[in-house]
């Protein structure tokens, strides 16, 4: 510390701040350490040790000063606001009882960690100031706005929208994050377009998901692919145009695919997981704005990829969502909505899966994909297992989900 042309240590500077002289205390060392590592220990960390002195020294003074400011107030007001805080921050038990004792001044030996504790909760907004630790108790224990104090005052938590992909990254935004997966080719297509024409829609992860839950369907209608082919059983691929074309929409449809439906049925912890495709996304977009603080666009992904179909679809969804006042979540959702938010549908040719349906005589699911953009204006979303149109009402439960005894399949 420097004094006018002076340098005061450490000790001199603690002094001149009010500081008491502690007892001399030692301190044990591992034993496995030779002397002389550690006298360079303490030698390259001795200038830290100095400044963490001091910080806590400035603390305890700030502490002391503001209890004896505190003490010197009408006792009356003083036990008000104690109260208060301890009312509002709901303190331990432990913290409840020594919020609960007459203030009164301390010394700086008394000022421990403890009584900061004790004095920030107490206090509110005063004794924050006092210490870098009790700010952040302070701001956890306060759940409400304190008597008198505007609403409005605190300050918002931002909006926020961010594209990102994969069935993995699905949990990665805390449950309080809306997911909206994205599979355009084909998975999402497909769930949306079945419920869109009335059938029931249940996303699967996997095929050992599948079985059972299609032992307790009546005559249910197995839908989906694994690495490109429909597994054993099944009624038809994952063919949104297929599927449209059907009549039987009576018969529930259970939907498996390599990587959309695990991305769907991946966030059991989220409250909110929406289904989106190009049939939906301006109503998905809507739908988000004014409902959610925090939004993900998830897209699928295809072996590791990102496909330009699934980054088309979520930089329409977040670009909407910017364009209503939310912030991007990081650099990479900016540069995907800059890059894809004003593409034409025809961009998505370029996509991997789009010459993997011209290679395998799927045409027509591509030809629908273009066809059907913007054309539902529903927004849908996943509830328990079954996916819903998401009107605010609860649909009917379903007996084989529920444990009621229902016929097999026909």
């Amino acid at each position: 510390m420097t004094t006018g042309k002076r340098h005061d240590s450490t000790h001199e500077y603690l002094h001149r701040l009010g500081v008491p002289d502690a007892a001399a205390a030692t301190t044990p060392f591992d034993l496995g350490y030779d002397p002389a590592t550690v006298e360079a220990h303490i030698e390259q960390s001795g200038h830290l040790m100095a400044s963490l002195k001091i910080s806590m020294a400035c603390w305890l003074v700030a502490d002391v000063r503001l209890r004896e400011a505190l003490a010197a107030l009408d006792p009356v007001e003083a036990h008000l606001r104690a109260e208060i805080q301890i009312r509002l921050s709901r303190p331990s038990a432990s913290v409840r009882s020594c919020s609960r004792r007459p203030t009164k001044p301390v010394s700086s030996r008394s000022s421990n960690s403890s009584g900061r504790r004790c004095g920030c909760r107490t206090f509110a907004s005063k004794s924050c100031s006092g210490s870098r630790s009790t700010v952040a108790a302070c701001t956890r224990t306060r759940s409400r706005p304190l008597p008198g104090e505007s609403a409005c005052r605190r300050r918002p938590m931002p909006e926020t929208v961010a594209i990102d992909f994969s069935p993995e990254r699905a949990t990665t935004y805390g449950d309080d994050a809306a997911i909206a997966a994205v599979d355009v080719i084909r998975a999402t297509t497909t769930a949306v377009t079945a419920v869109a024409l009335g059938r029931e829609c249940y996303p699967v992860p996997s095929l050992e998901v599948a079985v059972p839950l299609a032992a307790r369907l009546h005559q249910p209608l197995l839908v989906g692919e694994l690495g490109g082919n429909p597994p054993y059983g099944f009624d038809l691929t994952n063919s949104p145009y297929e599927l449209a074309h059907r009549t039987d929409v009576e018969r529930p449809m259970i939907l498996l695919s390599t990587s959309g439906t695990r991305l769907i049925s991946a966030p059991q912890r989220a409250e909110h997981l929406y289904v989106a495709c190009l049939r939906n996304w301006r109503a998905q977009a809507k739908w988000l704005v004014g409902r959610h603080d925090r939004v993900v666009v998830l897209g699928a992904g295809t072996r590791g990829e990102f496909r330009e179909e699934d980054q088309l679809c979520c930089a329409w969804i977040a670009r909407e969502l910017l364009a209503a006042g939310y912030r991007p979540h990081d650099q990479r959702t900016r540069k995907i909505v800059d890059q894809w938010g004003e593409q034409p549908v025809e961009a998505l040719l370029v996509s991997r899966s789009v010459t993997y349906l011209r290679e395998t005589g799927q045409d027509d699911d591509l030809e629908f994909v273009l066809d059907h953009v913007d054309d539902l204006d529903q927004t849908f979303e996943m509830r328990g297992s079954r996916l819903v149109v998401a009107d605010g009402a609860r649909p009917p439960r379903v007996p084989a989900l529920a444990g009621a005894q229902v016929a097999g399949r026909g």
